[in-house]
């Protein structure tokens, strides 16, 4: 092979690399497939199925994107009114059966499988938002206790 030739194969080969590098980002992006379409469209298939009824006293009402892979679950507490209920009671009980749910639930894998926050916002029997809990990737992989929010724009 002569000097040309090989040298006109060296740039070839280092001009196509470079190119590679730099056009991947643009083509990675152009072809990959829109996550927050798709929650969307496991979300409608969800709100189908509500308003439900979970136990004696909590209502799923809707659920939504509301922003980049972040879902919230809108609930309805019957006949509790937000002065009624305990730290305690949220830190023992509510918060960890909500995490846990997410943890084991078999019709949230798609989600949990593109690292999807999960928000649970709840309402008491006056329609007042009191108590936002988050649960994010790193949560339902490994439980951790300080997103936890109670409303306080009163």
């Amino acid at each position: 092979m002569t000097f040309d030739r090989r040298r006109k194969l060296i740039i070839t080969i280092v001009s196509f690399a470079i190119g590679y590098f730099i056009m991947k980002p643009f083509f990675s992006k152009l072809f990959e497939p829109d996550v927050n379409a798709e929650i969307s469209k496991a979300l409608v298939r969800m709100n189908k199925k509500l308003p439900r009824l979970l136990d004696k006293v909590t209502y799923a009402d809707s659920i939504s994107l509301t922003s980049d892979r972040e879902v919230t679950s809108y609930m309805s507490l019957i006949g509790v009114d937000e002065k009624n209920v305990s730290v305690d009671m949220i830190n023992n009980e509510i918060r960890p059966g909500i995490i846990k749910s997410v943890k084991d639930s078999e019709s949230l894998m798609p989600l949990k499988e593109v690292g999807v926050t999960f928000i649970y916002d709840f309402y008491d029997m006056n329609k007042v938002l009191f108590l936002s809990i988050t649960v994010t990737p790193e949560m339902y992989k490994d439980e951790d206790r300080s997103l936890i929010r109670f409303n306080t724009d009163k």
